[in-house]
């Protein structure tokens, strides 16, 4: 009898840190910044695009990751090259930089 009341509080245990390491590797995916998605909600919409083209005229401001993620030619600079490669992305046409990727600090 205490073998099997042992066996089963292993097996409880065991499944217990599997629920919990597969909420863990879903919350470093979640919180991962990815190029292209500049305000940072998950998705690469013609809204990061446009949220590019007002920071450029001085009408959005960024934070220091929605910088990062939205130079994704990696020139250094953020301009309308890469709204313009976020809107390649959206309808599926190549040469779209780096967007969709998950960034990687250097």
């Amino acid at each position: 009898m205490a073998k099997k009341l042992i066996s089963i509080a292993t097996l409880f245990v065991l499944m217990a840190v599997s629920v919990f390491s597969a909420f863990a590797v879903e919350d470093e995916t979640k919180n991962a910044l990815v190029y292209g998605d500049v305000n940072i909600d998950g998705d690469i919409t013609v809204i990061d695009a446009t949220d590019i083209q007002k920071y450029i005229v001085g009408l959005e401001e960024f934070t220091a990751d929605s910088k990062s993620v939205a130079d994704v030619d990696s020139d250094g600079a953020i301009s309308v090259m890469d709204a313009t490669s976020i809107q390649k992305y959206i309808v599926g046409l190549n040469d779209c930089g780096k967007v969709g990727q998950q960034f990687v600090t250097e």
